[in-house]
């Protein structure tokens, strides 16, 4: 399962490129201009391109476009941002040929409005009462 967001409303994600050689040290500088994206929604490809969404405010995001960029001040760490337009499971595929890596984003993408019960969490920790 993806992670669950509502239909109609910017989804923000961060996507990790690792230096070849299975360490733990972050590709710096990827651009959207070096990856490849594939995307879907309820198992059809969209034919939605990818985009430098460095100067991209989220205000300007609409649905059509995957927006990539590295986060200013935080080289090695990228922003993913789009706008789903539709309900039903997502993915969003961003393959770098360059290091040889895939990022892999899941979304269960539900209709606008709260996620979840319409009065928030409904729990109890309680033991039943009597009846």
């Amino acid at each position: 399962m993806g992670r669950l967001v509502s239909a109609g409303v910017l989804v923000r994600d961060q996507a990790d490129f690792f230096l070849p050689g299975g360490g733990a040290n972050r590709a710096t500088g990827v651009v959207a201009a070096q990856l490849t994206l594939t995307a879907f929604a309820e198992n059809g490809l969209l034919p939605w391109p990818l985009a430098d969404g460095t100067l991209i405010p989220d205000s300007s995001i609409s649905a059509g476009t995957v927006y990539f960029n590295e986060i200013s001040g935080s080289p090695g760490f990228y922003s993913v941002r789009f706008y789903p337009d539709r309900t039903g499971y997502w993915r969003v595929v961003l393959k770098n040929a360059a290091l040889s890596a895939e990022v892999v984003r899941e979304f269960d993408v539900t209709p606008a409005g709260p996620v979840g019960p319409p009065n928030g969490l409904n729990a109890s920790f309680l033991p039943p009462g009597p009846a």
